[in-house]
Protein backbone atom coordinates (compact mmCIF):
# COMPACT_ATOMS: atom_id res chain seq x y z
CA UNK A 1 0.00 0.00 0.00
CA UNK A 2 1.30 3.76 -0.38
CA UNK A 3 0.40 6.44 1.38
CA UNK A 4 -0.81 8.65 -1.55
CA UNK A 5 -4.47 8.92 -3.10
CA UNK A 6 -4.45 7.89 -7.06
CA UNK A 7 -5.03 11.47 -8.86
CA UNK A 8 -7.22 12.15 -11.65
CA UNK A 9 -5.39 14.29 -14.44
CA UNK A 10 -7.40 15.41 -17.52
CA UNK A 11 -6.32 14.36 -20.73
CA UNK A 12 -7.82 15.25 -24.34
CA UNK A 13 -10.09 12.71 -24.04
CA UNK A 14 -10.89 11.71 -20.68
CA UNK A 15 -8.83 11.32 -17.83
CA UNK A 16 -5.26 9.67 -17.01
CA UNK A 17 -4.62 8.33 -13.60
CA UNK A 18 -1.42 9.15 -11.83
CA UNK A 19 -0.35 7.24 -8.57
CA UNK A 20 2.84 5.84 -7.14
CA UNK A 21 4.58 8.50 -9.46
CA UNK A 22 3.61 6.89 -12.58
CA UNK A 23 0.63 7.47 -15.04
CA UNK A 24 -1.31 4.80 -15.42
CA UNK A 25 -3.24 5.62 -18.45
CA UNK A 26 -2.38 7.68 -21.36
CA UNK A 27 -1.97 11.66 -20.79
CA UNK A 28 -3.75 12.29 -24.26
CA UNK A 29 -6.53 9.68 -25.74
CA UNK A 30 -6.80 6.74 -22.48
CA UNK A 31 -10.72 6.32 -23.81
CA UNK A 32 -9.63 5.40 -27.75
CA UNK A 33 -6.07 3.61 -26.49
CA UNK A 34 -8.41 1.00 -24.26
CA UNK A 35 -10.89 0.53 -27.00
CA UNK A 36 -8.22 0.00 -29.90
CA UNK A 37 -6.43 -2.77 -27.06
CA UNK A 38 -10.04 -4.21 -27.15
CA UNK A 39 -10.44 -4.47 -30.46
CA UNK A 40 -7.31 -6.01 -30.70
CA UNK A 41 -8.68 -9.46 -28.85
CA UNK A 42 -10.27 -12.57 -29.67
CA UNK A 43 -13.76 -12.69 -28.94
CA UNK A 44 -14.70 -16.41 -27.62
CA UNK A 45 -17.50 -17.96 -26.68
CA UNK A 46 -17.75 -19.43 -22.49
CA UNK A 47 -14.67 -17.42 -21.80
CA UNK A 48 -13.65 -16.12 -18.52
CA UNK A 49 -12.17 -12.48 -19.81
CA UNK A 50 -10.06 -11.12 -16.50
CA UNK A 51 -9.00 -7.66 -16.56
CA UNK A 52 -6.53 -6.52 -13.63
CA UNK A 53 -6.60 -3.46 -12.66
CA UNK A 54 -9.27 -1.57 -14.68
CA UNK A 55 -9.14 1.89 -13.25
CA UNK A 56 -11.36 3.82 -14.79
CA UNK A 57 -13.05 0.96 -16.84
CA UNK A 58 -12.24 2.31 -20.24
CA UNK A 59 -12.34 -0.07 -22.82
CA UNK A 60 -15.10 -2.78 -20.70
CA UNK A 61 -18.16 -0.95 -22.40
CA UNK A 62 -16.64 -1.98 -25.84
CA UNK A 63 -15.18 -5.54 -24.99
CA UNK A 64 -19.00 -6.35 -23.34
CA UNK A 65 -20.88 -5.25 -26.42
CA UNK A 66 -18.45 -7.21 -28.50
CA UNK A 67 -19.14 -10.26 -26.14
CA UNK A 68 -22.74 -9.44 -26.62
CA UNK A 69 -22.63 -9.60 -30.48
CA UNK A 70 -20.10 -12.93 -30.59
CA UNK A 71 -19.83 -14.36 -27.05
CA UNK A 72 -22.54 -14.19 -25.46
CA UNK A 73 -22.06 -16.87 -22.80
CA UNK A 74 -18.36 -15.23 -21.55
CA UNK A 75 -18.03 -13.04 -18.70
CA UNK A 76 -15.60 -10.21 -17.62
CA UNK A 77 -13.42 -10.23 -14.35
CA UNK A 78 -11.86 -7.11 -13.13
CA UNK A 79 -9.77 -7.46 -10.21
CA UNK A 80 -8.09 -4.77 -8.30
CA UNK A 81 -5.40 -5.67 -5.19
CA UNK A 82 -4.77 -1.84 -4.36
CA UNK A 83 -7.45 -0.80 -2.05
CA UNK A 84 -7.04 2.65 -3.58
CA UNK A 85 -7.30 2.08 -6.59
CA UNK A 86 -10.12 -0.30 -5.88
CA UNK A 87 -12.20 2.30 -4.70
CA UNK A 88 -11.42 4.29 -7.61
CA UNK A 89 -13.02 1.62 -9.91
CA UNK A 90 -16.28 1.60 -7.76
CA UNK A 91 -16.72 5.21 -7.74
CA UNK A 92 -15.91 5.88 -11.35
CA UNK A 93 -17.68 2.73 -12.96
CA UNK A 94 -20.85 4.03 -14.22
CA UNK A 95 -23.81 2.64 -13.79
CA UNK A 96 -24.51 0.84 -16.63
CA UNK A 97 -21.47 -1.14 -16.01
CA UNK A 98 -21.90 -1.83 -12.40
CA UNK A 99 -25.33 -3.31 -13.51
CA UNK A 100 -23.81 -5.48 -15.89
CA UNK A 101 -24.58 -9.12 -14.79
CA UNK A 102 -21.90 -9.95 -16.49
CA UNK A 103 -18.99 -8.02 -15.28
CA UNK A 104 -17.75 -8.30 -11.61
CA UNK A 105 -15.19 -6.15 -10.10
CA UNK A 106 -13.19 -7.72 -6.77
CA UNK A 107 -10.22 -7.19 -4.45
CA UNK A 108 -10.22 -10.42 -3.70
CA UNK A 109 -6.61 -11.92 -4.75
CA UNK A 110 -6.38 -14.71 -2.24
CA UNK A 111 -6.13 -17.91 -4.88
CA UNK A 112 -8.85 -20.34 -3.32
CA UNK A 113 -10.77 -17.69 -2.04
CA UNK A 114 -10.79 -15.67 -6.18
CA UNK A 115 -11.28 -19.54 -7.61
CA UNK A 116 -14.27 -19.75 -5.17
CA UNK A 117 -16.13 -16.76 -6.20
CA UNK A 118 -16.08 -17.64 -9.90
CA UNK A 119 -17.35 -21.02 -9.37
CA UNK A 120 -19.85 -18.79 -7.22
CA UNK A 121 -20.49 -16.60 -9.23
CA UNK A 122 -20.97 -18.38 -12.97
CA UNK A 123 -21.11 -22.49 -11.44
CA UNK A 124 -18.68 -24.68 -12.35
CA UNK A 125 -17.53 -25.78 -15.52
CA UNK A 126 -19.14 -22.64 -16.98
CA UNK A 127 -15.89 -21.32 -18.96
CA UNK A 128 -13.77 -23.17 -21.06
CA UNK A 129 -10.54 -20.66 -21.11
CA UNK A 130 -9.38 -17.60 -19.52
CA UNK A 131 -8.18 -15.10 -21.59
CA UNK A 132 -6.19 -11.75 -20.10
CA UNK A 133 -7.45 -7.98 -20.95
CA UNK A 134 -4.84 -5.17 -20.03
CA UNK A 135 -6.16 -2.09 -20.75
CA UNK A 136 -4.09 0.59 -18.56
CA UNK A 137 -0.35 0.32 -16.52
CA UNK A 138 -2.49 -0.45 -12.94
CA UNK A 139 -1.46 -4.15 -13.58
CA UNK A 140 2.30 -3.53 -13.64
CA UNK A 141 2.26 -2.16 -10.15
CA UNK A 142 0.88 -6.15 -9.16
CA UNK A 143 1.92 -7.95 -11.81
CA UNK A 144 3.60 -10.97 -10.35
CA UNK A 145 0.58 -11.32 -8.74
CA UNK A 146 -2.31 -10.52 -11.42
CA UNK A 147 0.11 -13.46 -13.63
CA UNK A 148 -0.42 -16.20 -10.35
CA UNK A 149 -4.27 -15.09 -10.15
CA UNK A 150 -4.54 -15.67 -14.43
CA UNK A 151 -2.52 -18.98 -14.11
CA UNK A 152 -4.33 -20.45 -11.09
CA UNK A 153 -8.08 -19.61 -12.74
CA UNK A 154 -6.35 -21.38 -15.85
CA UNK A 155 -5.40 -24.20 -14.17
CA UNK A 156 -8.50 -24.63 -12.11
CA UNK A 157 -11.09 -24.39 -14.81
CA UNK A 158 -8.83 -27.07 -16.99
CA UNK A 159 -9.12 -29.47 -13.52
CA UNK A 160 -12.55 -28.91 -13.63
CA UNK A 161 -13.40 -30.00 -17.20
CA UNK A 162 -10.30 -33.15 -16.70
CA UNK A 163 -12.30 -34.18 -13.63
CA UNK A 164 -15.57 -34.31 -15.53
CA UNK A 165 -14.07 -36.26 -17.99
CA UNK A 166 -12.42 -38.90 -15.95
CA UNK A 167 -16.30 -39.06 -14.36
CA UNK A 168 -17.63 -39.72 -17.69
CA UNK A 169 -14.72 -42.28 -18.85
CA UNK A 170 -14.92 -44.39 -15.65
CA UNK A 171 -17.77 -43.60 -13.70
CA UNK A 172 -19.16 -47.30 -14.51
CA UNK A 173 -16.24 -48.89 -13.19
CA UNK A 174 -16.02 -46.50 -9.94
CA UNK A 175 -19.97 -47.45 -9.22
CA UNK A 176 -18.85 -51.19 -9.81
CA UNK A 177 -16.21 -50.87 -7.58
CA UNK A 178 -17.79 -49.11 -4.82
CA UNK A 179 -21.01 -51.78 -4.86
CA UNK A 180 -17.88 -54.37 -4.83
CA UNK A 181 -16.08 -52.31 -1.37
CA UNK A 182 -19.30 -52.04 0.19
CA UNK A 183 -19.09 -55.86 0.82
CA UNK A 184 -15.55 -55.92 2.66
CA UNK A 185 -17.01 -52.53 5.06
CA UNK A 186 -17.74 -55.48 7.77
CA UNK A 187 -14.33 -56.73 7.45
CA UNK A 188 -12.67 -53.55 8.63
CA UNK A 189 -12.61 -51.16 11.05
CA UNK A 190 -14.29 -47.27 9.77
CA UNK A 191 -11.61 -44.74 9.46
CA UNK A 192 -13.61 -42.11 12.16
CA UNK A 193 -11.70 -44.91 14.68
CA UNK A 194 -8.64 -43.87 13.31
CA UNK A 195 -6.74 -41.18 15.62
CA UNK A 196 -3.02 -40.11 16.06
CA UNK A 197 -3.32 -38.36 19.84
CA UNK A 198 -1.68 -34.68 20.14
CA UNK A 199 0.97 -35.72 17.02
CA UNK A 200 1.21 -34.08 14.38
CA UNK A 201 0.58 -35.28 10.66
CA UNK A 202 2.83 -34.92 7.56
CA UNK A 203 0.78 -35.79 4.42
CA UNK A 204 2.76 -36.43 1.74
CA UNK A 205 1.43 -36.71 -2.93
CA UNK A 206 3.79 -38.25 -5.40
CA UNK A 207 4.22 -34.70 -6.82
CA UNK A 208 7.61 -33.91 -8.13
CA UNK A 209 8.67 -32.26 -4.61
CA UNK A 210 8.94 -35.58 -3.08
CA UNK A 211 11.60 -36.59 -3.64
CA UNK A 212 13.47 -33.32 -2.25
CA UNK A 213 11.32 -32.77 0.63
CA UNK A 214 12.13 -36.89 1.59
CA UNK A 215 15.74 -36.26 1.38
CA UNK A 216 15.38 -33.31 3.51
CA UNK A 217 13.50 -34.76 5.92
CA UNK A 218 16.70 -37.77 5.97
CA UNK A 219 18.70 -35.09 6.73
CA UNK A 220 16.97 -33.28 9.62
CA UNK A 221 16.23 -36.27 11.02
CA UNK A 222 18.06 -39.21 9.92
CA UNK A 223 17.33 -42.71 12.18
CA UNK A 224 14.62 -40.48 14.02
CA UNK A 225 12.44 -40.85 11.28
CA UNK A 226 11.96 -44.41 12.15
CA UNK A 227 8.24 -45.02 12.62
CA UNK A 228 8.53 -45.53 16.86
CA UNK A 229 11.30 -42.81 17.10
CA UNK A 230 10.03 -39.57 14.76
CA UNK A 231 7.85 -37.06 16.40
CA UNK A 232 5.02 -36.57 13.90
CA UNK A 233 2.84 -39.56 11.81
CA UNK A 234 2.98 -39.48 8.20
CA UNK A 235 -0.32 -40.53 6.10
CA UNK A 236 0.97 -41.02 2.46
CA UNK A 237 -0.85 -41.49 -0.89
CA UNK A 238 -0.25 -44.85 -2.67
CA UNK A 239 2.19 -43.36 -5.20
CA UNK A 240 4.61 -42.53 -2.64
CA UNK A 241 5.18 -45.83 -1.12
CA UNK A 242 8.20 -46.53 -3.81
CA UNK A 243 10.30 -43.14 -2.78
CA UNK A 244 9.35 -44.01 1.10
CA UNK A 245 10.63 -47.70 0.51
CA UNK A 246 14.32 -46.48 -0.83
CA UNK A 247 14.45 -44.61 2.17
CA UNK A 248 12.85 -46.78 4.74
CA UNK A 249 10.70 -44.37 6.30
CA UNK A 250 7.70 -46.33 7.13
CA UNK A 251 4.35 -44.64 7.11
CA UNK A 252 1.08 -44.71 9.66
CA UNK A 253 -1.08 -45.02 6.93
CA UNK A 254 -1.35 -45.41 3.00
CA UNK A 255 -4.50 -43.75 1.57
CA UNK A 256 -5.59 -45.86 -1.74
CA UNK A 257 -7.91 -43.98 -4.49
CA UNK A 258 -6.78 -45.60 -7.44
CA UNK A 259 -9.80 -47.40 -9.06
CA UNK A 260 -7.47 -49.08 -11.72
CA UNK A 261 -5.29 -51.82 -10.96
CA UNK A 262 -2.33 -49.33 -12.10
CA UNK A 263 -1.09 -48.67 -8.53
CA UNK A 264 -0.57 -52.22 -7.40
CA UNK A 265 2.86 -51.85 -8.67
CA UNK A 266 3.03 -49.46 -5.82
CA UNK A 267 3.21 -52.25 -3.41
CA UNK A 268 5.72 -54.79 -4.71
CA UNK A 269 8.79 -54.79 -2.65
CA UNK A 270 7.37 -53.81 0.33
CA UNK A 271 8.67 -56.92 2.15
CA UNK A 272 8.06 -57.13 5.79
CA UNK A 273 6.40 -53.65 6.22
CA UNK A 274 2.66 -54.38 7.50
CA UNK A 275 1.22 -50.53 6.39
CA UNK A 276 -2.75 -50.04 7.34
CA UNK A 277 -4.86 -47.86 4.72
CA UNK A 278 -7.68 -46.05 3.90
CA UNK A 279 -8.98 -47.80 0.90
CA UNK A 280 -11.43 -45.03 -0.71
CA UNK A 281 -14.98 -46.87 -1.62
CA UNK A 282 -14.08 -46.44 -5.66
CA UNK A 283 -10.71 -47.63 -5.41
CA UNK A 284 -9.68 -51.02 -6.58
CA UNK A 285 -11.40 -53.67 -4.68
CA UNK A 286 -8.15 -55.89 -4.79
CA UNK A 287 -6.10 -53.26 -3.08
CA UNK A 288 -7.58 -54.13 0.01
CA UNK A 289 -6.32 -57.94 -0.33
CA UNK A 290 -2.58 -56.73 -1.13
CA UNK A 291 0.11 -58.09 1.40
CA UNK A 292 1.06 -55.73 4.02
CA UNK A 293 -2.28 -53.72 3.93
Amino acid sequence: MSGDNPRLIQARRGFSVFYRGKSLLSNIDPITQAERSVDNLSIKDRTLYLCPSPLLGYGLKRLLDLMAKNAPNSALLCIESDEQLLKLSQDNFDAELSGDKRLRLTGITEKAALCAFVRRTWGKRYFRRVEPVRLGGGWRLFQELYDSLEDTLRREIALDWGNALTLTKLGRLYIRNALRNLSLLPRYPSLANLSFGGDPVLVLGAGPSLDTLLDGLFRRFGGRLEKTARPFRIICADTCLEALRARNIRPDLVVILESQHWNLRDFIGLGDWSIPAAVDLSALPASAALPGI
